[in-house]
């Protein structure tokens, strides 16, 4: 099943990815090059989130992707906020930075409970970025 990639915003500075229950690598390369192409068509940073409330484990060969999409991620890339993430995939995230930074300055992973917290989490950001 495909993962949903949508802008949250007229302002188009955020993204939203909608995890089903089962997916996989192909899914989420497909994602990832729609959101590539959408990122490509403003000059500015946008952020993510990526609501994992639907799914709770990773596909395997899941450190290889991060590796990969990490370091081909697009330079205005921002914060991106894992909705509803399990523990296990907070700590395969949270593990991943550690062993694989991400290159883009300002980028990184954050975690949240619900959309609004993740949006809020988002603003929060920008904010102090002003």
């Amino acid at each position: 099943m495909a993962i949903g990639v949508r802008w949250e915003n007229e302002e188009h500075t955020l993204i939203v990815w909608t995890f089903p229950d089962k997916w996989t690598w192909e899914d989420f390369y497909t994602a990832k090059n729609v959101s590539d192409e959408m990122l490509r068509s403003v000059s500015y940073v946008v952020s993510f989130i990526g609501d994992l409330t639907g799914t709770s484990v990773l596909p395997q060969g899941a450190i290889g992707t991060y590796g990969r999409s990490i370091r081909n991620a697009p330079v205005n890339i921002g914060v991106i906020v894992l909705v509803g993430a399990s523990i296990f995939v907070r700590l395969m995230v949270e593990t991943f930075n550690k062993i694989i930074p991400f290159g883009v300055p300002g980028a990184s992973f954050l975690f949240a409970n619900t959309l609004d917290e993740a949006k809020a989490v988002i603003a929060l950001r920008h904010t102090a970025k002003v």
